[in-house]
């Protein structure tokens, strides 16, 4: 029962990952003519100044985020501890 489902996830995963894999690779100006680029592009990316500036923004941006999600989380949790606490042990905080 479980192997037809691991097929179709494993044939739905696989297709579209071997297309990216092969576009990423390859270059095509139309007319489905390929040139072949290999990691020509990855090695521009990597060295590039706007990726490292912008993997830094994006970095200090989740960093923000988590400075302000993490703590309204922990005192959610918190309040919500106290709430149950003094409903079932009639015990006031």
């Amino acid at each position: 029962m479980v192997l037809p489902v691991l097929v179709l996830v494993a044939f739905n995963a696989i297709i579209p990952l071997m297309t990216v894999v092969n576009y990423s690779v390859q270059e095509t100006f139309g007319n489905n003519v390929f040139f072949w680029e290999g990691v020509k592009w990855f090695q521009e990316v990597i060295r590039s100044e706007r990726f490292h500036a912008s993997l830094l923004r994006q970095m200090l941006f989740t960093l923000i985020i988590l400075l302000i999600e993490v703590p309204k989380l922990l005192l959610s949790r918190s309040l919500t501890i106290q709430k149950l606490i003094s409903k079932y042990w009639c015990v006031s905080l």
